[in-house]
């Protein structure tokens, strides 16, 4: 379902603090889930187009990206490929199921490409597929809280890192970069529900913000 993503990105406070602050907020926020490793490998084009597309402020774009939880390296057991869709400042995101992949720095993602042609995935998205590489892998440890009446979401993201990519096809621990001190905090709901987000938002001592995980990880890789 479409849905908002409000993003405060957070320096120098401890995510102790960052927590008391969601739990005293009105909305009655708890957490759910346990906390864990979300890692991802995102694909563009080779001019790097969806990169662009977000400096550029383009509203309508969309972003490739193979997500797993858990430990980076090794066998991924349960990987998505994710299309993360953004019309104005809506935002929409589909899922689709690929095989297990072995995945290391210093794996050739053409092998990685092969076993995602062999998913159940709708032929036009494998035609797109074939025109991206990838170009930035990340990771970051993330924990998830939900409003007393479960129409609000909150995703606090910190130890962040990521390595660019070494060529068009490996994947290399070159530039491997770490952003400790960095916490996003993100207000996720439908959009039916946005007349209550500000007293949501209004509650919170951080600066909402344009945050990419994706454009960071990109500039301060290779520029």
């Amino acid at each position: 379902m479409s849905r908002y993503e409000r993003k405060f990105l957070i320096e120098g406070i401890h995510l102790s603090e960052i927590e008391n602050c969601i739990y005293t907020n009105p909305g009655m926020f708890f957490e759910i889930y346990e906390d864990r490793f979300v890692n991802n490998i995102y694909l563009d084009t080779i001019e790097l187009a969806s990169f662009k597309d977000n400096l550029s402020g383009i509203m309508d774009r969309i972003k490739f990206r193979i997500r797993w939880y858990g430990d980076l390296h090794g066998l991924v057991r349960n990987p998505n490929l994710e299309l993360k869709i953004k019309t104005g400042f809506v935002g929409d995101k589909n899922i689709y199921h690929l095989k297990p992949f072995e995945f290391k720095l210093g794996s050739c993602f053409n092998e990685i490409l092969k076993n995602l042609l062999k998913s159940d995935i709708p032929n036009n998205i494998e035609q797109r597929l074939k025109f991206l590489m990838p170009v930035i892998v990340n990771r970051y440890r993330r924990k998830y809280f939900s409003s007393f009446d479960r129409k609000y979401r909150i995703t606090v993201d910190t130890n962040q890192s990521f390595c660019g990519v070494s060529g068009n096809n490996i994947v290399s621990s070159k530039n491997n970069n770490t952003c400790d001190f960095n916490t996003i905090l993100e207000l996720k709901y439908n959009v039916q529900h946005e007349t209550n987000a500000r007293y949501i938002t209004n509650h919170f001592p951080f600066r909402m913000t344009k945050s990419s995980k994706y454009v960071n990880a990109i500039i301060n890789s290779y520029f």
